[in-house]
């Protein structure tokens, strides 16, 4: 499920109290409004030491501490602060103007600094247990309404998805085999959530020491961390800690700052997954205190960590659930929601599922590109559209014909083009061609007579053809190429040009391929999925090898013929 961002901005004002706007919906935005805070340190003290005592002796903690019924009232509470006068019209607004049948869900990021120590009352709220008092409903819970928590750094935080396979590198701080957390099913759970499909590569650090971290990090790329373990939290120091070993295989415990200060220049890193407990929390000494919010100071763009102590129970049943949505295209926030339905689904039904707290950067919430191919249109609607857009192409073959132009009407490669020596590599990045120069005699070249020519300097004067099918000439080795959507290339071995064109067809994404050789007419190639392109020129074939729909690159190889 895709998102679109409704951001509520926290403040602490200078004057004193606290402040809350809507910086941006669907909606619309709002002026600041006074926030008061609305649970005291010594109530979220107390769901802590209930969450703590279900933990410890995995039975379901006092009603009275943290029943359905107390937690509602604590969910209406938070609510009520939350969202007042202007800011809660907008957000029913956007719900109105988002949550409709086929549309996107909303993702509610609550927005506070880091910087300031006044802002760690409100780091404290356990804000994952909002709940509307209209409907009854929590946030959390649901897949259309996304809850994050969005830390103001005043720093770039986007980092794109990752191509497959991903790599998540799973530490533990004690023996998996003799730890008294059940760390063996949980790496067994995040090895099976991934043997359904996706492409993965795992590696486990059992009894992990930083410097065995550092050394991990540096020799690889990884993609997700996922520490399992013992988390701990001092409240007189306001500092949250990590359980690792020393080099003796001793355990030591690790602050935030000393993790944050061994991943803060590791930008393959998309998301750091704390399965530990207090993970999420900080107070007194300031925000920086906590471990997550102190990896969200050192650029990781997403942190899941927990908030108050979480069972194994919970733990397993949350990390299962997340990975195994994650390894079927869900986006992190999605993936959270899965995960706590989870823990609601427990034989006795606990309130832990409100623990796990997802700091969160990232614009789109994904951090692997889909490789999903598109669907081949069956239904007659699209098929009736393919054969319009045949048709419209075959019309402008007819009207661009070149009356003139170049000599015998050949398409010359353009100025700037890419030589075969120059070629990028499959991981490179993709080359486009320079805009052409002005015609002589004023004008642009794209208004050439003789033919239109695009923004690279190509001319398309000629029809939509499709390619036949592969012949039987002999050909020599390929080599591969990478394309983006309006770029292009001068493949030299062919002696072709070549630009890609990403486009919509009713609801089915299309490719067209322009294809452009001297001495023959330009080809319009429409591709659906991976094959074959035959050139008019005999010079060789063009193969379509892959087609990245959601990032809208193409590869291609070139297969000439031998001579």
């Amino acid at each position: 499920m895709d998102y679109e961002d409704l951001l509520i901005e926290l403040r602490a004002e200078p004057a004193g109290g606290y402040s809350v706007r809507m910086v941006r919906s669907p909606a619309g935005e709002s002026e600041a409004e006074p926030l008061g805070v609305p649970l005291a340190p010594e109530e979220i003290d107390r769901l802590g030491e209930a969450m703590g005592r279900a933990a410890r002796d995995l039975q379901r903690p006092s009603p009275e501490a943290v029943g359905e019924a107390a937690l509602g009232a604590i969910g209406d509470r938070l609510f009520r602060s939350l969202f007042t006068g202007t800011v809660r019209n907008r957000y029913h607004e956007s719900l109105g103007r988002v949550l409709v049948p086929g549309g996107s869900g909303l993702r509610v990021r609550i927005g506070m600094g880091l910087k300031n120590p006044a802002m760690a009352p409100l780091h404290a709220i356990p804000w994952e247990y909002l709940r509307s008092p209209e409907d009854g409903h929590f946030l959390s819970l649901s897949r259309d309404l996304s809850l994050v928590r969005y830390l103001d750094l005043g720093l770039p935080g986007e980092r794109p998805p990752v191509a497959p396979p991903l790599s998540i590198l799973a530490i533990a701080g004690d023996d998996p085999a003799r730890s008294d957390l059940a760390l063996a099913q949980e790496q067994r759970a995040l090895e099976r959530a991934w043997s359904e499909g996706g492409a993965v590569r795992i590696r486990l650090l059992a009894r992990a020491s930083l410097e065995a971290l550092r050394d991990e990090l540096l020799a690889r790329e990884h993609h997700v961390l996922h520490f399992m373990g013992h988390g701990g939290f001092d409240p007189l120091a306001g500092e949250g800690s990590l359980a690792l070993c020393d080099e003796d295989g001793r355990r030591v415990l690790v602050s935030g700052a000393e993790l944050a200060a061994h991943l803060r220049d590791r930008t393959s890193l998309r998301l750091v997954f704390l399965n530990a407990c207090w993970t999420a929390r900080a107070i007194s000494s300031g925000p920086y205190a906590g471990v997550a919010t102190a990896l969200v100071g050192a650029g990781v763009p997403a942190v899941l960590a927990m908030q108050f102590a979480v069972s194994d129970a919970a733990a397993l049943a949350f990390s299962r659930s997340f990975y195994r949505r994650l390894a079927r295209g869900d986006t992190i926030d999605a993936a959270v929601t899965e995960g706590r339905m989870a823990i609601r689904r427990l034989r006795h039904p606990i309130a832990e599922w409100g623990t796990p707290v997802l700091f969160e950067r990232l614009a789109s919430g994904r951090i692997v590109r889909s490789r999903s191919r598109p669907r081949v249109p069956v239904r007659l609607a699209s098929a009736a559209a393919l054969l319009l857009v045949a048709a419209v192409l075959a019309v402008w073959r007819i009207s661009s014909r070149p009356a003139g132009g170049d000599a015998a009407g050949q398409s010359q490669p353009p100025q700037g083009a890419l030589s075969a020596q120059h070629a990028p590599e499959s991981r490179k990045e993709p080359h486009t061609v320079p805009q052409a120069a002005p015609a002589p005699g004023g004008g642009e070249g794209r208004y050439k007579k003789g033919g239109a020519r695009d923004a690279s300097g190509i001319r398309r004067a000629a029809p939509a053809q499709i390619a036949r099918e592969a012949g039987s000439h002999q050909t020599s080795a390929p080599r591969s190429y990478t394309l983006m959507d309006h770029g292009a290339i001068y493949i030299q071995e062919l002696s072709t040009s070549v630009s890609a064109e990403f486009s919509q067809v009713g609801r089915e994404p299309l490719l067209t391929l322009h294809l452009s050789s001297p001495g023959s007419p330009t080809v319009h190639q429409a591709v659906l999925g991976p094959t074959a392109v035959d050139l008019v020129s005999g010079k060789g074939r063009l193969l379509v090898q892959s087609i990245d729909w959601d990032a809208h690159t193409v590869q291609l190889a070139s297969q000439p013929v031998a001579h």
